[in-house]
């Protein structure tokens, strides 16, 4: 019997699931859509998933349920060939080491995926240094002046860009996470979940003695997926000291110098990377390494570690989309990369109207995968 406490991530993946559904079917505000029995037969949940999924979309006003009558497409509901905007000029502002810490597209994926939803606007990209950020963006804004004809997605910056768009009165969505104390809309990943799946992997191959490996400029979403590992282990009884944090500059000498020290000093059982980038790394490094026969690993390397490395367990938070295969079990985007661009591109099309709505923030559900 399924539990009435559902996590909220099953939710959140089946109603996306249903919006990608009534996307494929072509289907507009008022059109007839499937009954929660039919849906559930469909998609193989069970009704009352279900039911809570839809009950989800119908508080956004993406679908209507009438008793007796049945399920209708809400009036917020908007197809991919639906998106109204009067943008001019994109600029896609990215910090210069997302392609390091989080190389999960490039450049012009990006470009090519927002042309698909943006058609008649013309695509900026800013790659930015963190030195300097502010006063180009400053720039690019005042040259804007008030042309509310030029919007902003903003990728990896800091809240002072984040903050200094925001008041430009521009439209803006952040690619990301937007500071909570200003009212942007953005379209993130469950960084909680995240840190809890990485944080279970790691205790069912009976890992005490973690390491996280993390890059040196922190953002507000690695605060959260920290606090979600953090509160995971000491749920299971794993004391904080247990657990050593490295936060590392994206260069791979200098990774691999701290993944040895950490394999010869803290004799760790798990590695937890915050990105495939460090995963890649940390597997190379234990697979050239030589283990110590009283290692506390010497004797699980196969049972802890899938990818067929000896010693600790590797786990990626990195995001990597479906399809993609790695070596190691890793956190992974339930949306594909042009499912993700269509939220921007809605969002950002919110943002450009003249009577503004409310800030929206739309959250990606993530899964897990564990390499065959």
């Amino acid at each position: 019997m399924e539990s009435s406490m559902l996590p909220s991530s099953t939710i959140d993946k089946v109603a996306a699931k249903l919006e990608s559904d009534m996307r494929q079917r072509n289907l507009r505000p008022g059109d007839k859509y499937l009954t929660a029995a039919e849906a559930s037969k469909q998609f193989s949940v069970s009704s009352m998933t279900m039911h809570r999924a839809m009950r989800s979309l119908a508080e956004r006003d993406l679908l209507v349920r009438q008793r007796s009558r049945g399920t209708y497409v809400g009036p917020k509901f908007r197809s991919s060939n639906d998106v109204r905007h009067e943008l001019d000029v994109i600029h896609v502002v990215m910090a210069m080491d997302y392609h390091v810490v989080t190389p999960n597209f490039s450049s012009d994926e990006l470009v090519d995926e927002l042309a698909k939803y943006l058609p008649d606007a013309v695509i900026e990209f800013h790659h930015t240094q963190k030195r300097g950020e502010l006063r180009y963006v400053e720039r690019v804004v005042k040259r804007i002046g008030d042309n509310r004809r030029e919007g902003f997605i903003l990728i990896r910056c800091s809240r002072a860009v984040q903050s200094c768009v925001s008041e430009s009165g521009l439209p803006v969505v952040v690619f990301g996470q937007a500071y909570p104390d200003l009212q942007i809309s953005c379209l993130k990943r469950d960084q909680e979940s995240t840190g809890r799946l990485m944080a279970q992997y790691a205790l069912e191959q009976g890992a005490r003695h973690i390491v996280l490996l993390t890059h040196s400029s922190w953002r507000l979403g690695d605060n959260i997926m920290v606090d979600a590992i953090s509160e995971t282990l000491g749920a299971a009884g794993i004391r904080l000291e247990s657990m050593k944090i490295r936060c590392v500059v994206a260069e791979r000498e200098v990774i691999e110098q701290v993944v040895r020290e950490s394999l010869e000093d803290n004799s760790p059982d798990a590695f937890l990377c915050r990105t495939d980038f460090y995963a890649h790394i940390v597997r190379e490094v234990i697979a050239s390494h030589q283990v110590t026969p009283n290692h506390p690993v010497a004797n699980q390397a196969d049972q802890r570690n899938k990818s067929g490395v000896g010693g600790p367990c590797v786990v990626s938070g990195g995001h990597t989309y479906r399809g993609v295969q790695q070596p190691f079990a890793s956190v992974i985007s339930s949306m594909k990369l042009t499912e993700e661009v269509e939220k921007l591109s809605e969002l950002l099309s919110e943002a450009s109207m003249v009577t503004l709505p409310e800030p929206r923030t739309i959250v990606i559900p993530v899964d897990f995968r564990i390499p065959e």
